[in-house]
């Protein structure tokens, strides 16, 4: 559209410029011509006179109107520029409008996209405290009672999701009422569930559930020494809703061969560690026994 109207005016200004040129020779040819007619009839003084003076009025008149010619010409050249420039003015400051727009698109892009992403995080992190809070703890290790399976200062994941406490689960739970472990929790192994009978033979460290010896040589942890007794009378018979748990350092360890603890109430345990997440270099899933 600008290159068009840029057109127009170049095309005025050609013809201006022709009209004045035509307008200034025929203002010339004029005055030539009366020069010539008064040179022939100087003969007669008052004819020589006459039109002596008719050529200083013509030679007045034609250079009045090749001036205002010029002038008029000039001005209409001026003009014309002077339209050229508000039009190229124009476009600069459409230029500068759809420059300052584009900025202005851009910087609101970044700031929506600044703020998507603020809230997904927020979003991602509230889900994930929730998630933990409903299904799942955070617990750490404290002591040496689980070596070698779990250190002390591990930190554990628990989930009592779906959970059913079955032999060889780790379990996380509170001993209410122990005035040796207090309120703190307990991480230890299930060795016999409700409705079993369990019993210990302290020469050999053997253990026998339901008159079967169970095979712990996947996570037992026992010195060639070891000979810890019992302050419970074997063998022991569970209620519903009990277990039976030891801590697989069998010589450094609180559980329930000690009245202290004690059977453990199921509604008690907080759940069974899945997860080992820290140190990195030892994490670990833990499965369960078929």
């Amino acid at each position: 559209m600008a290159e068009d109207e840029k057109s127009k005016i170049d095309a005025g200004k050609r013809s201006d410029a022709a009209n004045i040129i035509d307008d200034e020779k025929s203002a010339e040819e004029a005055f030539r011509r009366l020069i010539e007619g008064s040179g022939a009839a100087s003969g007669g003084s008052s004819s020589g006179d006459e039109n002596g003076g008719d050529a200083e009025d013509i030679k007045d008149y034609a250079g009045g109107a090749g001036k205002e010619i010029k002038d008029i010409g000039v001005t209409q050249v001026r003009e014309s520029s002077g339209d050229e420039d508000d039009d190229d003015d124009d476009d600069d400051d459409d230029d500068d409008e759809d420059d300052g727009g584009a900025n202005k698109d851009e910087t609101v892009d970044i700031a929506s996209l600044i703020y998507d992403i603020v809230e997904t995080l927020t979003t991602a992190t509230c889900a994930i405290v929730l998630l933990f809070a409903l299904l799942f703890r955070v617990a750490m290790v404290s002591g040496e009672s689980m070596e070698h399976t779990l250190s002390n200062g591990d930190i554990l994941i628990v989930s009592d999701v779906a959970f059913e406490p079955k032999y060889g689960d780790i379990v996380v739970f509170q001993k209410l009422g122990s005035s040796l472990l207090g309120d703190k929790a307990v991480v230890k192994r299930v060795i016999a569930t409700g409705g079993q009978t369990i019993d210990i033979d302290f020469d050999t460290w053997t253990v026998t559930v339901d008159g079967k010896v169970i095979d712990e040589s996947q996570y037992l942890n026992l010195a060639a020494d070891a000979r810890r007794t019992s302050e419970i009378k074997f063998p022991v018979t569970l209620g519903e809703g009990e277990l039976f748990v030891m801590g697989d350092n069998r010589n450094h360890s609180t559980d329930s061969r000690e009245l202290d603890v004690g059977i453990v109430d199921e509604r008690t345990v907080f759940g069974r560690v899945i997860l080992r997440i820290s140190p990195l270099s030892q994490f670990r899933v833990f499965g369960r026994f078929s």
